[in-house]
């Protein structure tokens, strides 16, 4: 999405002084909207156009996307195995417009009837809060989204206790300006309205500080498992929240990435390498090896927070299959992720949104597109 993602891609220590102090403005109003909540503390959402924002707009959303790619949904899941009774473990899931990414925010989150969900999200705007190497949380007692209030969980209060202060840090504000999470909860809500929530995002991250964070979350929380005996698959799961490539040569805040070209040719052969990385680091049981592979591919070898091939989810993607990894050895249970679909902003037919008061964040053309994994692990 547009505007974050000129954020996300302008990694550079020296911004440019005007987007430094507009996206502190920004910062400073979202707090303001926050914490003048009367009812409840309770964290806003802050995209209004590409997300829906009142139950009339989730509902026709799911509805088009049935009317318009449920066949082609329904045998995406066929073949991966998956249906309503399929006990999933955790989900790697697009947040990017609706309209562009619909169909495999539905190919994987439909039907899930989970309790507690644990939302695994990218952080943005990190460099602006100098956040790196930990997990972080927030102190909300409520998401605010287009079905109503999410409620956080209980269980969070309880980890943050649980965990030593090295391996996490707390940080609403961060929170505050995140978009990754709150593109989940519409759909999650349409399937379960008493959803409750663990929000946790991950800035930039080595892989060592990767695993042994996501090691002392699984191990933590196998704890509260075990305590309130949580079945993973019927009683909570984890959402991994990610887009894949950004690609071309327009509206990058001024960087290339393009590696194959902007023609036909080179989209193709784009697709291809996304596939590459899904086939080879996603697909399969998770194991370290795998998950340092998707960090090879995507992050250059000698600098962790520059792009190698430019996956937002580059940091919460592994940290989260290393966290659901984790978990799984604490219940000696199976973990196999399969591919259920794969589009881009650019090949996937736009959901018509405009009329219902929506719209989209940034173009979909050859020179400026965004590619969506579907993932699920059971």
């Amino acid at each position: 999405m547009y505007v974050n993602i000129v954020n996300l891609l302008n990694l550079d220590k020296y911004l440019i002084m005007t987007n430094y102090l507009i996206s502190f403005i920004f910062l400073g109003l979202s707090a303001i909207i926050v914490v003048t909540d009367d009812n409840k503390n309770s964290r806003k959402q802050i995209d209004n156009k590409g997300f829906a924002t009142n139950k009339q707009q989730i509902t026709e959303i799911i509805s088009r996307i049935e009317n318009l790619h449920g066949y082609e949904i329904e045998f995406a899941r066929k073949t991966a195995g998956v249906d309503s009774s399929t006990k999933i473990k955790t989900i790697i899931c697009p947040h990017d417009d609706y309209t562009y990414a619909g169909p495999v925010y539905l190919s994987v989150l439909k039907d899930l009837n989970i309790k507690t969900v644990i939302l695994i999200g990218v952080a943005h705007k990190a460099y602006m809060f100098n956040l790196e190497n930990t997990m972080v949380f927030e102190t909300f007692d409520y998401w605010e989204s287009a079905m109503g209030s999410v409620k956080i969980s209980a269980y969070r209060d309880s980890l943050l206790k649980a965990f030593s202060p090295l391996n996490y840090t707390v940080n609403d504000s961060l929170h505050i300006v995140e978009h990754s999470l709150e593109a989940l909860l519409p759909f999650l809500q349409y399937y379960r309205n008493d959803i409750e929530i663990i929000p946790v995002l991950i800035p930039f991250s080595d892989f060592e500080s990767m695993n042994s964070n996501a090691e002392h979350f699984a191990e933590k929380f196998s704890n509260i498992c075990r305590n309130n005996s949580l079945n993973w698959g019927k009683d909570f799961a984890v959402i991994i929240s990610n887009d894949a490539v950004h690609y071309g040569d327009e509206g990058w805040s001024g960087r290339q990435y393009n590696r194959y070209g902007t023609d036909s040719e080179g989209y193709n052969l784009a697709v291809s390498h996304e596939y590459e990385i899904i086939n080879n680091c996603l697909k399969g049981t998770v194991t370290e090896e795998k998950v340092k592979k998707f960090i090879s591919y995507t992050t250059e070898e000698n600098d962790f927070k520059a792009y190698k091939w430019t996956w937002c989810g580059r940091y919460s993607v592994p940290f989260g299959l290393l966290f659901s990894m984790h978990l799984n050895n604490k219940f000696n249970s199976t973990l196999n992720g399969k591919l259920v679909k794969y589009g881009t902003s650019l090949e996937l037919d736009a959901i018509p949104v405009d009329d219902i008061g929506m719209g989209n964040t940034a173009p979909a053309n050859p020179n400026h597109w965004v590619g969506y994994a579907g993932m699920v692990y059971y």
